[in-house]
């Protein structure tokens, strides 16, 4: 079975992908596709190009892989500022794209709290906590991860990691 993880952003967006039978027994392979903004003056255009680069991305991705299930961390709906209504705009065109390429019928959503609760056991953790989770659970892509910058989505990756996995499970 394949899990397909992804933690939308704008600046970083998280894609990992699990491969296994169970959440015990499983592969990595992970990715973050990284935009910038165009200057001081972003307008509803630079925001629509980024989304619309992230999502043809994400599909590369998808084709690549071919994966049984796609788990999307869902929007904060507590959230209500500027990046929040960006976030729901990429999540949009990423939607978009995967309804264009059928693979509609295999996309779940997982809400932050509950992501948080499945990785930590506590629906409150902060990021560090839910990357220190990951650990006991694989090793490996946890120094990959103790390694890459917060600016190259250490905690994007995190986040998509346990919704890779919760994808299997």
């Amino acid at each position: 079975m394949k899990s397909l993880g992804l933690d939308l952003s704008l600046r970083c967006t998280g894609i990992v992908l699990i491969e296994g039978h169970n959440e015990n027994d499983f592969l990595v392979n992970d990715y973050h596709i990284v935009t910038t903004l165009k200057g001081d003056n972003v307008t509803l255009l630079d925001v629509t190009e980024r989304c619309m680069h992230i999502a043809s991305e994400i599909m590369a991705k998808v084709d690549k892989h071919k994966p049984d299930v796609i788990n999307i961390e869902s929007l904060s709906y507590n959230s209500h500022n500027t990046s929040s209504r960006h976030l729901a705009m990429l999540l949009g065109v990423v939607l978009n794209e995967l309804v264009k390429g059928n693979v509609n019928e295999n996309i779940i959503f997982t809400a932050p709290m509950a992501l948080k609760k499945y990785a930590t056991g506590k629906g409150n953790a902060s990021k560090k906590d839910v990357m220190a989770e990951i650990q006991p659970k694989c090793p490996n892509f946890y120094g990959i991860l103790k390694s890459t910058p917060q600016t190259k989505g250490k905690f994007d990756l995190a986040d998509a990691f346990w919704l890779g996995l919760l994808g299997i499970s």
